[in-house]
């Protein structure tokens, strides 16, 4: 027996296809987040419901295409938070290691990568996306204090640490 199977049968036609393609590829895979997925989504959404009381394709086929995209935003959601929890666990590991290179050395490390090997085995990303995966430190010279910074949300939204204040806080 000979089964095949495609996403029309699950109430994808070539426009959700690619919508639903582009907002997995822009907020799990490039940024991250759920900015995309938080702007695109609720415009689908109503428009999934609008376009089933309009068609009025049958009540199976109208509930695939009105609950498309709230997967499609949970699985967005979810991913987010994933990928900010790694980042903050990781986010207090590089602290910690910067704090131990101040008491060993009396001053902080001028990058991250001064603290590889003796405080940590590699300078960790802090999140796995190719744009704002990366931890932004400014070693601070003259009376700016030494930061340790990353992206959560896009392109603002950045959970900080000040060493010479002891203090964390969150820009924009």
């Amino acid at each position: 027996m000979k089964y095949s199977f495609s996403l029309t049968q699950l109430g994808f036609n070539t426009a959700s296809t690619v919508l639903t393609s582009i907002l997995l590829a822009y907020d799990v895979v490039v940024s991250g987040s759920f900015l995309m997925s938080f702007l695109v989504i609720p415009i689908w959404f109503v428009g999934a419901i609008v376009r089933a009381a309009i068609q009025q394709p049958g009540w199976v086929l109208s509930m695939k295409r009105i609950v498309i995209p709230l997967i499609i935003g949970g699985i967005v959601c979810g991913n987010a938070w994933l990928q900010n929890s790694i980042a903050q666990s990781r986010f207090d590991v590089v602290v910690q290691a910067c704090k131990q290179y101040q008491k060993d050395k009396g001053h902080f490390p001028g990058k991250l990568e001064d603290l590889v090997p003796s405080y940590l085995p590699s300078v960790p990303r802090a999140k796995y996306c190719v744009m704002f995966g990366e931890f932004d430190y400014f070693g601070g010279s003259g009376d700016l204090s030494p930061m340790l910074m990353w992206t959560e949300l896009p392109p603002f939204g950045r959970p900080y640490y000040d060493f010479k204040n002891g203090r964390t806080g969150y820009l924009d």
